[in-house]
């Protein structure tokens, strides 16, 4: 799976997310990014494929806007959840 990956498409937008700083434009490209990894996931392995993980990185946008950059909450709150 991890050479698919490769080949799914650009994801280097998805790095911003570990940066100390974003922007308000690079969190909207992020989100984009993820929607995008995520459909090509599910396209190409199936809707069996989705994980409760995988769903809770569509709200990473929402969490950035409202806490800043993620290496200040690293730890997901909702992480604490899984268990």
């Amino acid at each position: 799976m991890i050479f698919f990956l490769k080949d799914i498409g650009n994801t280097g937008n998805l790095l911003l997310i570990a940066f100390h700083i974003i922007s308000c434009e690079e969190i909207e490209s992020v989100d984009l990014a993820m929607k995008d990894f995520l459909i090509k996931i599910k396209s190409a392995f199936g809707p069996e494929i989705a994980t409760p993980n995988m769903h809770m990185h569509l709200h990473l946008k929402d969490c950035l806007l409202d806490y800043g950059p993620l290496y200040s909450f690293w730890c997901f709150p909702f992480k604490r959840l899984n268990g």
